[in-house]
């Protein structure tokens, strides 16, 4: 539910038991059956696999401590590290496709493969990562021990980190958040002892074949993979002036005002506005996925306007009070199914995929709109969450020249994480350190005003 309203919960069914499957062309979905009975995790550690139950045949759970002894036994049986078959997740995809069609030919590749398409989840240990920032770049860009296609891969280091890697075709980061806030609070709680059962839960490492030929094509995606973490640039930073409490005693909604500085930041680092990629969730909508809200708009680029050109305070506080109520409005006429993009998006795909049934020769010229295309380059691509149990957060730029933004408004700090190509890193850091100015100097705005109204 939210605020009372109810939410299409089909995502959740996708979240365990489920992996992305490669195939030429479109990709495949695969979701085991719902079943509490032999449900097991798969451990990988220096690219070995192991099959941990977690359940037994009659659906009854094994005691923790037993699953934990028999992980420990395991993955310190000496066994040597192996080949990086997971590597292939990480490749283009249809040539992934091509690897995993190649692996399947043998029935130990075939069992292999089952065994992670129906574990529910994926916990990779992570050996090599020391401290916080060098653990977020090895969950986003170290492909050892990983299998990216996996909907949630849950990655563990040496000092007791923990973060998530999640595969988003078939779920969104609401969904997610949910069930991974669930388990975190469950973590922290002394809950009571379920039905368990006595018996022992017995560890199976499962095995690859590799032939010759499929071990050059790991191996070369490995190097292309080590060059291609090269492109990327990562930077994170935490803002604890205040956070979105105080936001909203300035009666502004913490999401537009976050915008608003990324707004002025913007225009700060590159002297223009760029359109802004902002998602909204429709699940008040069967199957509904995602809307988009352009945060880029005129009253935010009035705001920023005036901000430069020296407005009094009380004008600037006014065109802030404006921008929110604008920003809200955009987000609800999402929310409600009164977006357009994706509406757009769906039409734009039929034409290339039967353009040619429908008699349409050529794109339409809608597509070819300066104002749409325009509209459609994601140059900043942004995803906003509060979840406070999360330290960082991260994906990868949409385009070229652009950056992808992920922040968290929790009630008195606000996270920015942000990713660029390596060649737009000095542009990157200048975002994010006029971000932060903007955000302490339109809390100045605000609350100048609302001090000024109140002398007056």
């Amino acid at each position: 539910m939210y605020k009372g309203k109810p939410l299409d919960m089909g995502q959740y069914k996708n979240i365990f038991r489920s992996v992305r499957v490669p195939k030429l062309e479109r990709d495949d979905f695969h979701v085991a059956d719902f079943n509490k009975k032999n449900n097991h995790v798969v451990i990988l550690h220096r690219n070995n696999i192991y099959k941990v139950p977690v359940t037994n045949h009659e659906g009854i759970i094994y005691q923790s401590i037993d699953i934990a002894d028999a992980i420990e036994v395991a993955i310190n049986d000496g066994n040597p590290e192996k080949v990086n078959v997971g590597i292939f997740t990480a490749a283009e995809r249809n040539l992934a496709a091509k690897i995993y069609d190649k692996l399947n030919i043998y029935r130990e590749n075939v069992e292999t493969l089952q065994a992670i398409a129906d574990s529910l989840v994926i916990i990779s240990i992570d050996e090599k990562s020391t401290e916080a920032k060098e653990t977020l770049k090895n969950l986003m860009f170290d492909a050892t021990n990983k299998y990216f296609d996996k909907t949630v891969q849950i990655i563990i280091t040496k000092s007791g980190k923990i973060g998530f890697n999640v595969e988003h075709s078939a779920v969104d980061g609401t969904s997610i958040s949910t069930v991974v806030s669930y388990v975190s609070k469950g973590l922290m709680m002394d809950l009571p002892r379920t039905n368990q059962t006595d018996c022992k839960p017995i560890v199976e490492r499962k095995r690859w074949i590799v032939t010759e030929e499929i071990e050059k094509q790991l191996r070369q995606l490995q190097k292309n993979h080590q060059q291609q973490k090269k492109e990327y640039f990562l930077l994170t930073k935490t803002f604890t002036d205040f956070g979105a409490d105080e936001i909203k005693k300035m009666n502004l909604s913490p999401d537009a005002f976050f915008h608003m500085a990324l707004q002025l930041a913007q225009y700060r680092t590159y002297g223009q506005f760029s359109s802004v990629y902002e998602p909204v969730s429709v699940r008040f909508f069967y199957e509904g996925r995602t809307e988009c809200a352009r945060a880029t708009s005129l009253e935010k680029c009035n705001l920023v306007k005036a901000i430069e050109n020296g407005f009094d305070i009380e004008t600037l506080y006014s065109l802030m009070q404006v921008a929110s109520v604008a920003h809200t409005e955009r987000i609800n006429d999402c929310q409600r199914g009164f977006g357009i993009e994706r509406h757009l998006y769906g039409l734009e795909q039929m034409y290339y995929l039967f353009g040619s049934e429908l008699g349409i020769n050529n794109l339409p010229e809608m597509f070819r709109d300066e104002g749409y295309v325009t509209m459609r380059h994601d140059f900043i691509s942004t995803s906003g969450m509060a979840y406070e149990n999360a330290k960082y957060r991260m994906f990868a730029p949409v385009v070229k020249d652009g950056h992808g933004l992920a922040y968290f408004l929790l009630e008195n700090t606000i996270s920015i994480n942000l990713s660029s190509f390596i060649h737009n890193a000095i542009k990157g850091k200048q975002l994010i350190n006029h971000t932060v100015e903007a955000l302490s100097e339109l809390r100045e705005i605000a609350n100048s005003a609302i001090s000024h109204k109140r002398i007056s």
